[in-house]
């Protein structure tokens, strides 16, 4: 029988953490999973499901039912006999720290990121940061997905017992190069021609989507057929509709909402542009990178660890629309270097980045806590 392994993550808005968690799930072959989604019945339980995946609901109320959420945490590794508890964010890792003397197995711990970025009020951001380090720091690993977030917590004052370097992997045979054409446009309600400037993630302020139709609005006095695609949802929809309508664009903005299988938008892509003020190493990258499409980043999180400038895609040296609009040009212009660079980067993610490297870099490292 194979060993138990617990994913837990509380189950609120579906993004790149959801996806890699679901992915590391179905690509394990040593150990059994079983998703532990916490507080909410929301996309990861149901995706889950639909996956045929195990799965266990954690309740949790409210942020203050800690203790009732503990001795949940608990009971569902007792019930199957868990062998590893793998936690995915701040929430899941306080309840496996305060577990894991009552249960006595390992605790792995993934940061994707420096947590801190992710907060729009900066100080709540920073607590919660400093709280998540002390969690960490008793974690028996810690995964981080960049070696920029490796050298960050092993020069902590209390670093974590063990840091295991273990990026993020994408299906590269799932997400294959694909060309545009007029049926996959159509089924985007995009126009039948133009240029397609595209990004994937939930709208949220710290993507930089603001930012983006800041520069797209500028690019359309040079490129007037140009549509800009941004695929997911979130809470700032409604004031990236108002931006667009202040800025004369909204006509060209297309906001599909979440897309569970996101390959028909990144073919549709030109270029892909990252515009995020906080990431770790995000999926939709790595997917449009799989699919050969040009890419263009801001230098965020582990970013610099997967694109290298002028290889495998274009990074902007300052994240200002107006950097942002004057590389786009440069791309729409030069379609030989968007094809290169487009090629260069599906290279990258088969040599480096699929989803078995993932899955059995993983396995390595709960052997080796089991084992210990």
């Amino acid at each position: 029988m194979k060993p138990i392994v617990l994913l837990c993550r509380i189950d609120g808005n579906f993004g790149g953490v959801e996806r890699t968690l679901l992915h590391l799930a179905a690509h394990l072959l040593e150990f059994h999973p079983v998703i532990v989604p916490i507080a909410n019945h929301g996309e990861l339980e149901r995706s889950a499901r639909e996956d045929g995946l195990t799965v266990d609901f954690l309740p949790m109320p409210s942020r203050l039912s800690i203790l009732a959420a503990r001795r949940s945490l608990i009971e569902i590794a007792r019930r199957h006999s868990a062998r590893i508890i793998h936690t995915f964010g701040i929430r899941s890792n306080l309840l496996a720290c305060l577990s894991r003397k009552r249960l006595n197995v390992p605790w792995v711990a993934r940061v994707p990121n420096v947590s801190s970025t992710d907060y729009a009020n900066p100080l709540l951001g920073r607590l919660s940061h400093v709280i998540n380090n002390q969690l960490l720091s008793r974690a028996d690993a810690v995964q981080v997905i960049s070696p920029q977030l490796r050298d960050y917590y092993a020069a902590l004052t209390r670093p974590p017992a063990r840091i295991d370097l273990i990026p993020n992997g994408v299906d590269a045979e799932f997400f294959s190069p694909v060309e545009s054409n007029a049926q996959r446009r159509a089924s985007l309600g995009l126009p039948e021609h133009g240029h397609i400037i595209g990004s994937v993630g939930r709208l949220d302020p710290v993507k930089g989507f603001k930012k983006l139709i800041d520069a797209f609005a500028s690019l359309k006095l040079s490129w007037p057929d140009a549509s800009l695609l941004i695929a997911g949802d979130g809470p700032e929809r409604d004031e990236l509709l108002r931006t667009a309508r202040e800025y004369g664009v909204a006509d060209s903005l297309y906001l599909p909402g979440f897309i569970q299988d996101v390959r028909s938008c990144l073919a549709v892509m030109d270029v892909y542009v990252c515009s995020s003020i906080s990431e770790g190493v995000p999926n939709a990258m790595l997917e449009a990178m799989s699919m050969s499409r040009c890419v263009l980043s801001t230098r965020v999180g582990g970013v610099e660890s997967i694109l290298r400038d002028g290889c495998e895609g274009v990074l902007l040296h300052e994240a200002s629309a107006r950097e942002i609009r004057e590389r786009l040009h440069e791309l729409l212009s030069d379609p030989d270097e968007r094809k290169r660079l487009g090629a260069n980067a599906r290279d990258r993610v088969i040599n480096e980045f699929t989803l078995r490297n993932m899955a059995q870099s993983v396995e390595a490292m709960y052997r080796e806590l089991i084992d210990r």
